[in-house]
């Protein structure tokens, strides 16, 4: 004690004083008098040490006094007694609570004096005073991962903000919490967790308010959970709305950007702040894409949430540190449902059976055209029951013959008895449209004469068994063979966010995923042999762009160079379509044609499907350069040149929703090759367009490969791949003349490449797979 008296106020500084707790021995069985002795002295040695302490406090000769406390344990011979003991040790150290009592009397009966059956698990002891004294602002807090991680947060001591948007959702999530601070012992634990409720990170005035609540509570946040985000669309590519997409792109990647941009500042001011931002396994790795069929737009905003916390690292640090969490499949209700609402695994299998009809019915469509199939042929199936189907000569082949093994495959719903349902009917006839096959007006006709089958559509058993094989499938992924559970992930994340010192990584809390039909990026090595490029003889090629002229003219003579039969290109200022008209030096036996579109790219396409026979090969590159604005402000300094929420909303649809339009109407052309371009970088880029551009070509790969993989599967059988001008590290830009004409012979190589027609599924499933969803850096 003399020792501690001396040299506290050398050690400790003016910090908040330190706690000071003492122990007895257990009891020694024998009447415990010498235990009673010796407590009684370092009673009197700390009465008196109190005293003393106050005494130089108030005469202001100490920034502080010290409270020692005594744990009495040999008056209870509980069999409890040593852990309930150190458990207590633990919270007055972390000064949890603070006890004015000298004497701290272990209870005779633990259970009965705490109303507890056991004692709290080891994890649960070491978590009070973790994060003490820090503030927490997480988003989607009402449910799963969010509100574990708001859980084991406030019980380390942070106080914490939950945000969702149902009120009633957030208030149990808060009793819950406030309660079981209250069994731990936290003074005051309704004032340690606060709720706001109607925060849809979809609504950038919501993100607002969340802000303005945020720093009214706290003043200052030490923790920034990017949590909350929506399924997505859970449609193919070519079934997915731009609606729907961008709801997917507002919710899950712009919202994340929004909420960096507001509490950057507040952090780097402060010296001190950490992010995470809650991607997927399906957001990938650095340089390694991976497919997630049917949830093409949810995997490239989890894409971008991780590179976000990559590329930002550099920005925002050293002041703040950004990590991505990626939980991978986390059993909970997300997974297995809750009440009346149907879980991912049974959303999925349902998914997977509706799509193989819906390709089968398009794919017999396609089949039949090649033998001159009437467009009153396909109106007429909207009577759908089969037994109402023209027959006979009236029915052409492909069609028959699928409708003869619906008939054949019996079960107990109505999928044997119908053609589709509303639902697959819908998708079916907009693939037509947009294919170029149906109009607009034909579309409406068809579904308003439609005949809807019964429920249930597919036979339980069989939509049972379909959500077991995407469960199954999911396990085998996992190098445990289970999947954690929210609380697991919480729990691994709270102890994840006390490590100051790493920043831009990505965390795997599921102990480790296989990388199935996953892809990374890989290098352009051979230019294609002449054998390939003869192939492209004949063909009809459509290039889409407007900023990357001087890449779209050099493609462009490539083309031009195999003796394709049409090259049309669509811009979207006249200045650009003028440039690459008198760049792209056509001969007589190309139907050349450069054509100022605006921004109406679907339309565009349209005409030429239905106008001017449609297209084999389609090369897309953003209509915008990257911005060039800071990405993170100086420490104390004016924010008002950084990247604004705007500015990465107009990036997302220059870089990533641009493609998507492009790629979902081409993705119905048959056999059409999908070439996606991402923006050039040099060595003169400054290092924030070069994050940026980064950025654009990792979060489109998810796009590329998930895409790549849906192509295999759609009975137009499309191949899309992705090249990119943008090297791993800056260095490695081209710095010369020289270097920049090397890099952009080798660009139209890995165009013609990419262009050249890809093995289909049927002729070789293995390079069917290798030559589609690929990312080729040049």
């Amino acid at each position: 004690a003399s020792m501690l008296a001396s040299n506290l106020s050398r050690w400790f500084g003016k910090c908040e004083p330190p706690a000071i707790t003492y122990a007895t021995n257990g009891s020694d069985t024998q009447g415990n008098l010498l235990n009673e002795v010796i407590r009684a002295s370092i009673e009197a040695l700390i009465r008196g040490w109190r005293h003393e302490d106050e005494t130089l406090l108030n005469a202001g000769e100490l920034e502080w006094s010290v409270r020692p406390n005594q744990l009495v344990r040999y008056d209870s011979e509980d069999k409890d007694n040593l852990t309930f003991a150190a458990d207590w040790a633990a919270t007055l150290t972390n000064r949890v609570r603070q006890m004015d009592p000298i004497n701290l009397w272990i209870p005779k009966s633990i259970k009965r004096a705490t109303g507890k059956e056991s004692m709290p698990t080891p994890l649960m002891r070491v978590l009070p005073g973790l994060h003490k004294g820090k503030t927490a602002v997480i988003t989607g807090g009402s449910l799963g991962i969010g509100l574990q991680l708001g859980r084991y947060l406030a019980i380390a001591g942070c106080r914490v903000l939950l945000s969702a948007r149902s009120a009633a959702k957030l208030e149990e999530a808060r009793d819950e919490i406030v309660e079981e601070l209250r069994g731990i012992g936290y003074p005051q634990a309704e004032t340690r967790v606060s709720i706001m409720a109607d925060i849809d990170v979809g609504d950038p005035k919501a993100l607002d308010a969340l802000y303005d609540r945020s720093i009214e509570l706290f003043g200052n946040v030490d923790f920034l959970i990017n949590n909350a985000g929506i399924s997505g669309a859970e449609e193919m590519v070519v079934d997915m709305t731009l609606a729907d997409w961008n709801r997917t792109m507002e919710a899950n990647l712009i919202s994340n950007y929004s909420l960096i941009r507001k509490f950057g500042p507040v952090m780097k001011d402060k010296g001190k702040g950490s992010i995470l931002n809650v991607s997927s396994y399906f957001g990938g790795e650095k340089y390694v894409a991976v497919a997630y069929p049917n949830r093409g737009d949810y995997a490239v905003s989890k894409a971008g949430q991780r590179v976000l916390a990559e590329i930002l690292s550099r920005h925002l640090g050293p002041e703040i540190q950004i990590n991505a969490l990626a939980p991978g499949p986390v059993d909970g209700a997300r997974l297995r449902g809750l009440g009346d609402a149907p879980g991912l695994f049974d959303r999925r299998g349902r998914l997977v059976l509706e799509n193989k009809r819906l390709n089968q019915v398009h794919k017999a469509i396609l089949s039949d055209l090649k033998e001159g199939l009437s467009v009153d042929t396909i109106m007429a199936l909207s009577a759908n029951d089969v037994a109402n189907l023209p027959s006979g000569n009236d029915m052409p082949k492909a069609l028959s013959r699928l409708v003869g093994q619906v008939i054949d495959a019996g079960g107990a719903g109505n999928s044997s008895r119908f053609l589709m349902h509303e639902g697959i009917a819908s998708k079916l006839v907009d693939r037509l449209v947009n294919g170029g096959i149906l109009t607009a007006e034909q579309r409406t006709a068809f579904m308003e004469a439609f005949v809807d089958a019964p429920d249930p559509f597919f036979d339980k058993a069989e939509s049972k068994k379909s959500a077991g094989q995407i469960e199954s499938g999911i396990l085998n992924r996992l190098h445990l063979h289970k999947m954690p559970t929210d609380e697991q992930v919480g729990l691994s994340t709270v102890f994840h966010l006390a490590d100051d010192i790493v920043s831009g990584e990505t965390f795997h809390p599921s102990g480790g995923l296989k990388f199935d039909r996953s892809v990374t990026e890989g290098e352009l090595l051979l230019p294609p042999s002449q054998t390939d490029l003869n192939k492209l003889q004949g063909k009809r090629v459509v290039m889409v762009g407007d900023s990357m002229r001087n890449e779209l003219a050099a493609i462009g003579n490539g083309f031009v160079g195999q003796d394709v039969a049409a090259l049309t290109v669509l811009t979207r200022s006249e200045d650009s379509a003028r440039e690459l008209q008198h760049a792209i030096d056509a001969t007589d036996s190309v139907a050349f044609d450069v054509r100022c579109v605006g921004d109406d790219i679907e339309g565009a396409l349209d005409h030429i499907l239905r106008e001017e026979g449609g297209f084999d090969v389609v090369v897309s590159s953003p209509f915008e350069r990257l911005p060039l604005n800071a990405l993170a402000g100086e420490r104390h300094k004016s924010w008002d040149r950084v990247l604004s929420d705007q500015q990465f909303r107009d990036l997302v649809h220059d870089q990533l929703t641009h493609h998507f339009r492009v790629a979902r109407i081409s993705a119905l052309v048959p056999n059409c090759q999908i070439v996606l371009l991402t923006p050039d970088t040099s060595l003169a880029s400054t290092r924030e367009e070069f994050a940026l551009a980064l950025f654009v070509k990792n979060s489109l790969h998810a796009f590329t490969v998930t895409l790549g993989v849906e192509g295999e599967r759609l009975p137009t059988v499309p191949a899309v791949n992705q090249v990119q001008l943008t090297r791993r590290a800056h260095t490695e830009e081209p710095s010369n003349d020289q270097e920049l004409a090397e890099e952009m012979t080798r660009l139209v190589h890995a165009v013609m490449q990419c262009a050249v027609p890809a093995p289909s599924p049927s002729e070789s499933r293995y390079l069917s797979k290798i030559f589609r969803g690929n990312a080729v850096t040049v």
